[in-house]
């Protein structure tokens, strides 16, 4: 048996996808036992390990007395890939495998919910058998989803099971080391786990992907840094801190419908504006979700709708695209050039002020996705109506609510002058259709 955890606790409160590979190969007689992911908190920490067979190194059943380290791996939330059919007491498998299932608490005899999968390849030979998995935690709605696929490809998965859950709940914290283990018993298989990654964000219902496009960044009027005064940072110009005449910000994000679509009318627009004065900045903003985009991003650990919570149900017209590269696909990860474009126009009506800020964006943008950089491109982005003029006072900032417009640019050839000379931490832009969403933050106290 054996156990590998990262060392640093993961956050319970947010959403997330996990997905890897799996590889059994050398099981001349039949592969065994399997292996399984795990979530967290026993006392032990990453050294938590349980026993061997169909314990599948997170159980605890029959642990032999000269084994210390064969204990149940508790509390746990764990999806179990079991690839032995173990048959009466204290084991009974559910079905013959190979299958995954949800398990709790280091139990490997209660199976609370599971779905069979096939090999691809030969688990037998010393190539092996290969088959790609997705862990799916959808934080609001409270359920872990399993999928599987020959292929690297999610878009094409089959959906193995998905079970109520609350992490939190069951694991007693908001944080749980996560990992894998694995066992043998008399019969022997060679399992390797590979292609790993760990991603947070809004997951869409009903496992849905959408497009979301992105463009947020500082900059100086007319490019440089000379707009960030000396041992400061662009962030502190909007934090009351500092004052920064000539100091922009600029961001957009529009995500679409989860329908897996690369173009049409976003369900959630969110724009802003800041411009720094002589004394504190002007910023206009709107976050809006459309009737149907409340529908698809409705409220959930929030109260408010929408992939990042507190937006208002607005208007929204327009259209935003993330165009098909005929080689990776659309919005793929590994494009290294993927062009997206909104032209789009958002209507929030602030309730319950009897305020409203109308925004619009247009333009192309090209991006490095694996890097979520700018390679060229701009978006120009108007806000009107309700703004606001904010004072900078001792790091307290006072907000004086004006009726106006203000203007600025996401993208564009200074987008990158202020992130190039480590004054900003904040720089992205990227345009993809994914089942993750959401990996931008608006600037503090602005937004």
């Amino acid at each position: 048996m054996g156990s590998a955890f990262y060392n640093s606790p993961i956050d319970l409160s947010t959403s997330f996808d996990v997905a890897f590979s799996e590889t059994s190969s050398d099981s001349y007689y039949g592969p065994a036992d399997g292996f399984a992911f795990v979530l967290q908190n026993d006392t032990r920490g990453v050294n938590a390990l349980g026993g061997g067979g169909g314990n599948i190194g997170y159980g605890g059943i029959d642990c032999p007395p000269a084994t210390p380290t064969c204990s149940a791996i508790t509390p746990s939330g764990i999806v179990e890939f079991d690839t032995y059919y173990n048959a009466g007491s204290p084991i009974q498998d559910p079905a013959i495998p190979p299958y995954a299932a949800w398990m709790e608490n280091g139990d490997p005899g209660t199976h609370y919910n599971f779905g069979a999968f096939s090999y691809s390849g030969n688990p037998g030979s010393s190539a092996g058998a290969t088959e790609y998995f997705w862990v799916d935690y959808n934080a609001p709605l409270g359920s872990v989803s399993v999928f599987e696929n020959a292929s690297g490809s999610k878009a094409g998965a089959t959906l193995l099971f998905t079970q109520s859950v609350s992490l939190p709940a069951l694991l007693g914290a908001s944080t749980a080391y996560l990992g894998f283990t694995g066992a043998t018993g008399q019969l022997f298989t060679r399992q390797v786990i590979s292609n790993f990654s760990y991603t947070t964000g809004y997951l869409p219902p009903n496992n849905g992907s959408a497009f979301d496009i992105e463009s947020s960044n500082f900059y100086c009027a007319g490019g440089g840094t000379t707009c960030v005064p000396s041992t400061y940072t662009a962030e502190d110009c909007y934090q009351g801190t500092v004052i920064c005449p000539n100091a922009y910000y600029a961001d957009v994000e529009a995500i679409g419908p989860p329908t897996g679509s690369a173009a049409g009318t976003p369900d959630q627009l969110v724009l802003q504006c800041a411009q720094g004065t002589s004394f504190g900045y002007n910023f206009g903003i709107v976050n809006v979700v459309s009737k149907q985009g409340n529908v698809d991003y409705p409220p959930g650990s929030t109260s408010d709708p929408g992939v990042y919570g507190n937006s208002d149900v607005g208007t929204i017209s327009g259209k935003g695209t993330v165009f098909n590269d005929p080689t990776n696909g659309t919005g793929s990860e590994d494009n290294p050039a993927q062009t997206s474009s909104v032209n789009a126009t958002a209507y929030d009506p602030w309730a319950p002020q009897s305020y409203y800020t109308i925004g619009s964006v247009t333009g192309t943008q090209n991006t490095n996705n694996s890097s979520d950089t700018l390679n060229s491109g701009q978006f120009s982005i108007t806000m009107r109506g309700t703004l606001y003029h904010v004072y900078a006072n001792s790091g307290s900032p006072i907000y004086v609510p004006y009726q106006g417009s203000i203007s600025c640019v996401a993208g564009g050839p200074h987008a990158g002058d202020l992130a190039t000379a480590g004054l900003t931490s904040s720089n992205i832009a990227e345009g993809e259709v994914e089942s993750i969403l959401g990996d931008n933050t608006l600037v503090p106290s602005a937004g």
